[in-house]
């Protein structure tokens, strides 16, 4: 809660808290480097069995520390990404075994662990959270929060509802009316749909996209002005025409040609559209 929010969830906190976290990220990569120079040499160096046993175990815990954190966090839960040294370290000297579950999932994220193993994933936090019902509940609603931030520029709709669901829920728990289990329950569920990018939506056949899904729901109900821009962005876009300021003037001419004369965010429009692989 110090390093990430002391509100479940809370996005500001987490933003806030950020620089919290570098250090202890900076400070905990320091700390196991250092002592990977001497861990073979603790005796020669001047310390006892006992005394070279405890720091081995204090340099364990906060490797740990940092790991859950930075799962906590929803930040760098890739443990594959480590540098490589940093990485030999952790396995040769102190064996850090909360990190080693990640590591045969590639490029998942906590919530891409719940969308493939639902409740199963949550065997595979590491055990200082897992041990803790609340710290459980904490990470994984931290984890959907910085989802909703980080890709609500596909889709403010889609996100916002996603992040207003997420709100209702928390605030159900804190007023007592859900039990813990039930919570946990709904939490996952709505985590996993998070991760599928699922909606109550009912999209058209049309929408068979996520471009296309986040324009309906960009100007819905009008499902014909949507699939006016759609095609005026794929007639009009020259070949990597993102970051070269003579081609997205081409395609925002093209957007602005076909928005009705009082639509007034064009800007807005803009930057989703340029979100979206499917438009590159």
């Amino acid at each position: 809660r110090y390093f990430c929010a002391a509100e479940q969830g809370n996005a500001e906190q987490l933003k806030a808290n950020e620089p919290k976290r570098v250090e202890l990220y900076k400070s905990v990569t320091a700390l196991v480097r250092t002592y990977g120079n001497l861990a073979n040499e603790m005796e020669e160096a001047g310390y006892s069995l006992e005394q070279a046993a405890s720091i081995k175990a204090e340099v364990a815990h906060y490797a740990s520390v940092r790991d859950e954190v930075k799962l906590g966090a929803g930040e760098d839960v890739d443990f594959k990404q480590y540098e490589a040294g940093m990485r030999h370290l952790l396995d040769t000297y102190i064996q850090a075994k909360p990190s080693e579950v990640f590591s045969n999932f590639d490029n998942a994220t906590l919530i891409d662990l719940i969308v493939k193993l639902g409740h199963d994933a949550l065997n595979k936090l590491p055990e200082g959270i897992k041990s803790d019902p609340e710290a459980v509940a904490e990470t994984i609603t931290n984890n959907m929060r910085k989802v909703i931030i980080d890709k609500r520029p596909l889709n403010p709709k889609y996100y916002d509802r996603m992040s207003e669901l997420l709100t209702a829920l928390l605030e159900e728990r804190r007023k007592g009316a859900l039990e813990y289990k039930d919570f946990l329950d709904r939490l996952l569920e709505q985590a996993a749909k998070l991760g599928r990018g699922e909606s109550d939506t009912a999209y058209p056949k049309w929408a068979d996209n996520g471009a296309r899904r986040a324009l309906y729901d960009f100007f819905y109900p009008d499902l014909n002005l949507a699939v006016n821009i759609d095609k005026a962005i794929l007639h009009s876009k020259p070949d990597s025409w993102i970051g070269n300021k003579l081609k997205e003037k081409k395609v925002r001419q093209a957007i602005r040609a076909a928005l009705p004369d009082e639509f007034d965010k064009v800007d807005d429009l803009f930057d989703l559209v340029k979100a979206h692989d499917e438009y590159r």
